[in-house]
């Protein structure tokens, strides 16, 4: 089967879902933004994956755009990224609108929590369609997993970590006017920032003029393979994100045993204290995340490794990739009429 993955550029997300079909046996054809405004290309690719029936597989929805129609002559698996249908969709009527189009018209869906699958199943006013809901997960088998390395935080001081990237999406800001206000009363506590975007040079002004530049480092992107060993640097997870799905970033601090600050939006309400050390706070409101920030300073979790159990049943990138790979091959054998590929 050869898959067009549909994405805007390929990221983290991306080269995670090619890897899954290629070691399944699948060959992959990015279909990026450059290859959707381009119609001679976009004709070839499509002619390809119809000549080896295949399928279109990707998101974020808004990108499905170009085939939200019932009479396109391929299958496709559609994926919500969260920020689409939480975010995007009531901020946006028209988006809202292709969105719908999309939904009504896909042959799959797939999404990383409850929360955007509800929220995609309100726009589809009724209609069902095959889906898989399940964590984009840890990948127990890249290099630098932390799975069997987690330091022992007895004792552990205040170095809070955020991992997000610097757009308003993000949200960063209110992380740092909110380590602004603690920092009096925490003098040995440090921010690292671990991300890039348009909004660097304002988060860095941003410090300057709250007076705690000294205490803040901006690390730039950071490679995956090196993500587990700079958590293990650090004591607290930290994100005020103005939308979620279940972002791989907290599943890694997770690994790493760290505990979390979290703004309190989409799939991190699915998250409860019974699963491990976690405090949220009302997305945008930066006092009570700075509130936040003081309670969970210096706390030791009493538990090496609090986030195992939750980890182990539901953040298996092996195995939810599977399912993945698995709803694809199914849909494409539907639409083109041949018996599933034998796993």
């Amino acid at each position: 089967m050869q898959v067009g993955l549909i994405c805007e550029q390929p990221g983290v997300h991306e080269r995670r879902f090619a890897a899954a079909f290629t070691e399944a046996g699948h060959d992959v054809l990015f279909v990026t933004r450059e290859v959707t405004a381009d119609l001679p290309a976009l004709k070839a690719v499509e002619s390809e994956l119809a000549a080896r029936r295949g399928l279109l597989f990707g998101g974020p929805l808004t990108a499905c755009a170009p085939w939200a129609s019932p009479h396109r002559n391929l299958p496709m698996v559609a994926v919500s990224y969260a920020f689409d249908v939480l975010l995007q969709a009531g901020e946006d009527p028209s988006k809202a609108a292709v969105m719908r189009q999309v939904l009504a018209s896909a042959d799959g869906l797939v999404t990383d929590c409850r929360t955007v699958l509800d929220a995609c199943l309100g726009m589809m006013g009724g209609r069902t369609i095959p889906s898989v809901c399940v964590l984009w997960g840890l990948d127990r088998h890249a290099a630098g997993s932390s799975e069997t390395i987690r330091a022992d935080r007895t004792g552990r001081g205040n170095v809070f970590i955020s991992l997000r990237n610097f757009t308003p999406l993000h949200g960063v800001a209110d992380t740092v006017q909110a380590f602004a206000s603690v920092c009096p009363k925490l003098p040995s506590a440090r921010l690292v920032l671990a991300g890039s975007g348009p909004g660097e040079n304002d988060l860095r002004c941003l410090t300057h003029d709250c007076g705690i530049r000294s205490r803040v480092d901006f690390l730039g992107s950071i490679a995956e393979a090196e993500i587990p060993s700079l958590l293990q640097r650090a004591d607290i997870y930290v994100s005020s994100s103005r939308v979620d799905g279940v972002s791989i970033s907290m599943l890694q601090a997770m690994e790493a045993g760290l505990p979390l600050i979290l703004s309190d939006v989409g799939g991190n309400r699915e998250i409860s204290e019974e699963n491990g050390p976690i405090w949220k706070f009302p997305q945008g409101d930066v006092t009570a995340l700075a509130a936040a920030m003081l309670q969970c300073a210096g706390r030791n979790s009493g538990n090496s490794d609090p986030w195992r159990k939750y980890l182990r049943q539901h953040a298996n990138w092996q195995a939810n990739r599977n399912a993945i790979v698995g709803l694809c091959e199914s849909t494409a054998a539907r639409y083109w009429k041949q018996p599933p590929q034998a796993p």
